[in-house]
């Protein structure tokens, strides 16, 4: 009668098993769960009416730091939409005016504006937060599509600014400019200084009242 043993270096059904089990487990284990994407929500939140006015004293310089124009008590107006967002960027601030009497590095009488209708409405992008200083990251630019957002002029000199930096700070509820895009500038303007694409030094504490609270939590 043949042998009914295996051939020499085959394995049998019952040994084989375990290893084919352990063998289509192996992708499973060594693959990692899904990530959970973090989510940020953006709150702004105020202690009365909305509407805003506030006024500082604004200069803008350039980066080497001559002074082109001082604005004593210029004035922003607008409003604080009261705000649950979960949009990357969010306007948390829009102002309707900008208006001021201002003097040129020569101290001819000059003017600060933007916001006007004319001009469109000047929008507060947030891009970023420090929640241990309760400081936000701001950007402002206008709205309705028009390529200037604040600009400054004499009768035979204006720069035009088309992107604000800024920032916003709970705990002094204060709209710090920081600094301006030029978009546009007349020619000969400071002497040809004063390029387009140059980045100003555009300095103005705003504080708002009523007092705003803007934050971002992740989760």
């Amino acid at each position: 009668m043949p042998s009914t043993s295996s051939r020499p270096g085959a394995m049998s059904p019952r040994r084989s098993l375990p290893v084919l089990v352990a063998a289509a487990a192996a992708p499973l284990a060594l693959a990692t769960p899904a990530a959970h994407a973090a989510t940020s929500t953006w709150r702004v939140t105020t202690t009365a009416d909305t509407s805003f006015k506030s006024t500082a004293d604004v200069t803008l310089r350039t980066a080497a730091g001559a002074t082109l124009f001082t604005c004593a008590g210029a004035g922003q107006y607008g409003s604080i939409p009261k705000l649950t967002s979960a949009a990357a960027t969010p306007v948390v601030i829009k102002t309707g005016n900008v208006i001021g009497t201002c003097a040129d590095s020569h101290g001819t009488r000059s003017t600060f504006f933007g916001g006007t209708p004319a001009f469109g409405t000047i929008g507060y992008t947030a891009t970023g937060y420090n929640a241990t200083t309760g400081t936000s990251t701001l950007t402002g630019a206008n709205t309705d599509g028009i390529p200037i957002t604040v600009a400054f002029s004499t009768a035979d000199c204006a720069i035009y600014i088309n992107k604000i930096a800024a920032t916003y700070t709970n705990s002094t509820h204060t709209l710090k400019l920081t600094s301006g895009t030029v978009s546009r500038v007349s020619a000969g303007c400071f002497a040809g200084t004063v390029k387009v694409n140059d980045t100003l030094v555009l300095t103005g504490d705003f504080k708002m009242d009523p007092a705003v609270t803007i934050t971002r939590t992740t989760t």
